[in-house]
């Protein structure tokens, strides 16, 4: 299974190019079927007895060889084309998460991965402790994120690399994904908002400013804090 880091490395977008590729060599040998038959037509009336009868038969076997390949080569195509951009989003995704948390001043140990806060403000003031619990809960919500969309990024790659062995995309799964996904990428939006709130340029008393926000977002460091 791929790491959380393996995962921050990856560079997933050219998936969807390989599809297009994919699908071009289909068509490809679509078009080249058509050609053979009417080459085979063509040459029909030029053959008799038994190497007609044998003619006919390679000719037939090598039609649905090339049927076989063309579905394959199409069934792969889709799987490409549905999911790599799903894969490539999510990645992006994860990584721009990752990203922002550090820029926070969060420590991550891509090892869980772990979050963990940050030193303290030099000067917290009244609200320090509270606001140093607010970070801790928010640690512990992005490490829980972190964590589900790492595992839905591997569940894809996994469900990708079924699909393109076997030639086709299992369309309940793949919807499936894609689903949870939607939600995991709620969430994410959510835990964005706590972030900014605790970045360095509103350090100190600013970041009590809005208290409704504050406590909403505590409320949803909360819940995501909680166990899956």
């Amino acid at each position: 299974m791929p790491s959380y880091q393996e995962v921050l490395d990856a560079d997933p977008a050219e998936f969807e190019s390989c599809g297009d590729e994919f699908q071009d060599a289909a068509s490809g040998l679509s078009s080249g079927r058509e050609r053979y038959r009417a080459h085979l037509l063509g040459i029909d009336a030029d053959w008799a007895g038994e190497d007609r009868h044998r003619l006919h038969e390679e000719s037939a076997d090598l039609e649905r060889r090339a049927s076989d390949l063309e579905q394959s080569l199409e069934g792969r195509a889709a799987a490409l084309k549905t999911l790599g951009p799903a894969l490539a989003l999510a990645v992006a995704d994860l990584q721009r998460i990752d990203r922002e948390l550090r820029a926070a001043g969060y420590d991550i140990d891509p090892g869980g991965p772990r979050v963990r806060p940050g030193p303290s403000p030099a000067a917290p003031g009244p609200c320090g402790p509270a606001l140093r619990t607010l970070d801790e809960l928010t640690a512990d919500s992005a490490t829980a994120l972190l964590a589900m969309m790492h595992r839905a990024v591997v569940l894809m790659d996994e469900t990708l690399a079924d699909a393109l062995e076997s030639g086709e995309a299992p369309a309940g799964r793949v919807r499936s994904i894609l689903d949870e996904w939607g939600e995991i990428t709620g969430a994410a939006d959510i835990l964005r908002g706590r972030i900014a709130s605790v970045s360095p340029e509103t350090a100190g008393a600013d970041r009590l400013e809005n208290v409704i926000a504050t406590e909403s977002a505590l409320a949803v460091a909360v819940r995501f804090a909680r166990p899956h």
